[in-house]
């Protein structure tokens, strides 16, 4: 808890909050207080203050109990994941299961749904996709052998070409909408759904 202090400049009464928190979480997980502590520190090193760590620390270590994931990983995924598509700390619960639901159900780790994050999220984001949204879609990449950093670039690019006026317009000739009514990009597999179903017709050769 010292490095806690160190790493935050907690005042005394946040101090004093984040150790009862880690006593608490200590005796009410399968996590010593002493482990607890560590994530807290390592969230005050991603720059998160005293108040966010309290709001955070819970979710993170179901993360890690939930993929098999060393704690500090977890804890620093999770704090990137936040970071990386502008959510308040207050909704780290959201973030966590959103990462635990997509790493359990397609065929990829924890660090396979990171390494895809990282290329994608600030592009994603720009584009007003959700969390659940890109996760969603490199569930379906994992599942078909594309994962990692290959399936982050690979949604990159599509969100890029998707914010093309000229690629809009090639959609639009199979009566498949890229934007919705607000201008923002659709999720991504409700374009490719679309898509599928407009094409089903076509030959194939």
């Amino acid at each position: 808890m010292r490095a806690v202090r160190a790493v935050t400049s907690a005042t005394v009464q946040e101090f004093k909050a984040l150790t009862e928190e880690a006593k608490r979480l200590g005796r009410t997980t399968s996590f010593s207080a002493s482990q607890v502590a560590e994530a807290m520190t390592e969230l005050g090193r991603a720059g998160f203050r005293p108040v966010q760590i309290l709001q955070s620390t819970g979710a993170v270590l179901a993360l890690s109990r939930a993929t098999s994931t060393e704690l500090p990983r977890a804890t620093e995924i999770a704090g990137a994941a936040l970071r990386g598509f502008n959510r308040p700390a207050n909704e780290m619960a959201r973030i966590t299961d959103v990462l635990t639901a997509t790493a359990n159900k397609s065929a990829q780790t924890l660090e396979d749904l990171f390494e895809a994050m990282k290329p994608v999220a600030p592009i994603a984001v720009e584009a007003g996709e959700s969390i659940e949204d890109v996760a969603a879609a490199i569930g379906i990449l994992a599942n078909n052998g594309i994962k990692g950093s290959l399936a982050g670039n690979s949604l990159a690019r599509a969100y890029k070409n998707l914010s093309s006026s000229a690629r809009q317009e090639e959609l639009r000739k199979f009566g498949v909408a890229a934007v919705d009514s607000a201008g923002n990009i659709r999720p991504l597999a409700d374009i490719i759904n679309d898509l599928a179903k407009a094409t089903e017709s076509l030959a194939t050769g």
